[in-house]
């Protein structure tokens, strides 16, 4: 078991140094992941990426050179710990993980030099410039704060500290101690100036054309227009002015305070027209300005979404039908990783279908003992299609060629180009959920490959699920299902890989336990849920498109498979999303 640290937070991706392989590798966008960020941050990496994508078009890879003060710059804006060039280089391994610290990490301030007990101070060299109001920290078994200072690159300073940290610094003996910078104020300050709108940075905003009408006995109104696209709101009446009337000045000055939005009225496109003697609340007209602003955005963005949606099908149409012929019955299959719970769902007689991974061994022996019970089998491919897994399929090219399975099932693209590519016969292709048929669009595309069944994803809940326009669809009634499935080995990254299959238990901060398995054919992890999902008794919820209902087999043993296919599922169960959708 693992506890007490971070075994999935990775480090910080960084590709600036192989950034002209990858553009000749025949990339042509790159994506840069700002979730949870903040905007300097966005901002910041972003225009990094633009300036050497720039230098690359134009000098070439001869010509290309990362500056290192641009990588600290990075560094400073956010890292947890060294950055990594991630899978680019490697498979997994520590290097790319970042186990001790799940956020920003900073870089190093200073180097302490000294402790003072009894004033709690600390007297440190500066290893970079420090400017008042950064954020300073020790990073120890608990954080401590260390006051900002102003000091030069390589001046000696001294400064309080929240906490006493004499235990440590004998603990650490000739091993240098830290101070790290987690804010570096000057530097925010200036990507803000720089980079970020406010509200007087009216030249990079969207300009738009006004008019508000404040006229007797008719509510206030406003309408705004960009181009072609406009946007109208109303108001309250005006009154009668009991002491100063509005002005039309007074209006416009409300009007234009547009701040933190993308707009900026263009004064060539703005008019005022204002009845004398009478009287509006300035806090309503405001009101009024954002809600027309926030009109105006949203028909913006929408005149931006394409107009080829599929239309959403009538569930009450009833299909029953599977690849154009009837069907008699809802299927049963059953996927299994082990050979035990190979030979329970042999022997069910409720199984129709059997799914088995690839990594057990007597694949003829398991195909005709199949057949002999009168079941369908397939082979699950890897959930990683690297070169670990298209070596072990290569290695089993005899079989792939002259074998008696009725088909495959698919996790990714990977595998269906390398069937294809090497004219392997795919025979009744099975799409597995992580090939992602999330919606009709999806599935639109996942038709082209002449599928067999398409296993929906596990994210939908019951009225998305039913408006699956397939009649080949596939719910998942029973598993343990992967929370995450990754290349980085946990057992790797702490320095414990045998070569061994097995499971690893990792709890979360809610005291949870997730079975990890290591799947060393394709060398990667699976994680999954601490609770089995449980649909056997809501499935009927589901319309008639749902020809297969799916048992998923992990770390089962044989009583628990049994009892399973029994249908003595135990309670600790969940229902997923299907009652509640994507969060």
């Amino acid at each position: 078991m693992i506890r007490g640290e971070y075994p999935l937070s990775p480090a910080d991706l960084c590709t600036l140094h192989i950034l002209p392989d990858i553009l000749e590798s025949g990339v042509y966008s790159l994506k840069i992941e700002g979730r949870m960020k903040k905007p300097e941050y966005v901002a910041s990496v972003a225009a990094m990426y633009r300036k050497y994508v720039d230098m690359y078009i134009e000098k070439g890879k001869k010509g290309y050179k990362v500056d290192s003060a641009d990588v600290q710059m990075l560094k400073d804006i956010y890292n947890r710990g060294e950055f990594t060039d991630g899978y680019y280089k490697r498979h997994n391994g520590a290097e790319i993980m970042s186990v001790k610290r799940p956020n920003h990490t900073g870089t190093k301030a200073a180097v302490i030099l000294n402790y003072n007990r009894k004033k709690q101070e600390v007297t440190a060299k500066a290893l970079e410039r420090l400017y008042e109001n950064d954020v300073l920290e020790i990073f120890l078994s608990e954080n401590v704060s260390v006051k900002s200072v102003s000091a030069n690159e390589g001046t000696t300073f001294t400064t309080r500290v929240s906490s006493d940290i004499e235990k440590y610094m004998k603990n650490a003996g000739d091993k240098k101690m830290y101070i790290m910078r987690t804010r570096n104020n000057m530097l925010i300050s200036d990507i803000e100036k720089k980079y970020l709108l406010n509200g007087s940075d009216a030249e990079n905003k969207i300009k738009i054309g006004g008019a508000v009408v404040v006229c007797q006995n008719t509510p206030v109104s406003i309408d705004v227009w960009c181009g072609d696209i406009h946007a109208h709101a109303d108001g309250s009446m005006p009154q009668k002015a009991a002491n100063r009337p509005v002005t039309e000045d007074d209006i416009v000055k409300q009007i234009k305070k547009t701040g933190a939005t993308e707009f900026v009225f263009d004064d060539t496109e703005l008019t005022v027209s204002v009845e004398e003697g009478l009287f509006i609340n300035i806090k309503e007209l405001n009101q009024l300005r954002r809600d027309v602003l926030e009109i105006l955005k949203q028909k913006l963005i929408s005149s931006l979404v394409p107009t080829d949606r599929v239309a959403v099908r009538d569930v009450t149409e009833k299909t029953h039908t599977k690849n154009g012929n009837a069907v008699s019955k809802v299927m049963t299959s059953v996927y299994v990783s082990t050979r035990e719970q190979f030979d329970v769902a042999l022997n069910a007689s409720n199984v129709d279908m059997i799914a088995f991974e690839a990594d057990i061994n007597d694949w003829d022996k398991m195909v005709e003992a199949a057949h002999n019970n009168h079941k369908e089998i397939f082979l699950c491919l890897p959930y990683i299609f690297r070169e670990r897994g298209k070596n072990f399929m290569g290695e089993h090219m005899e079989f792939l060629k002259n074998n008696m399975l009725d088909g495959y099932v698919f996790r990714n693209m990977e595998e269906i180009c390398w069937f294809d590519t090497h004219l392997l016969d795919r025979k009744k292709t099975v799409i597995d959920n992580t090939i992602y048929g999330f919606n009709d669009k999806a599935l639109e595309f996942i038709e082209q490959y002449k599928p067999y069944l398409i296993t929906a994803s596990y994210e939908l809940n019951m009225k998305e699920l039913n408006h699956l326009a397939s009649d080949k669809l596939e719910v998942c009634v029973y598993g343990n299902i992967p929370v995450m499935i990754s290349a980085g080995c946990i057992k790797k990254t702490y320095g414990r890989c045998d070569g061994k299959e097995g499971i690893t238990v990792l709890k979360d901060r809610l005291g949870n336990d997730f079975k990890c398995k290591n799947q060393c054919t394709g060398c990667y992890n699976i994680i999954y849920n601490s609770k089995p999902l449980k649909l056997t008794d809501v499935a009927d919820e589901l319309n008639d498109n749902f020809i297969s209902r799916k048992y998923m087999f992990t770390t089962e043993n044989v009583y628990e498979t049994k009892a399973v296919l029994d249908g003595h599922i135990g309670v600790d169960f969940t229902r997923g999303h299907f009652k509640r959708g994507v969060d």
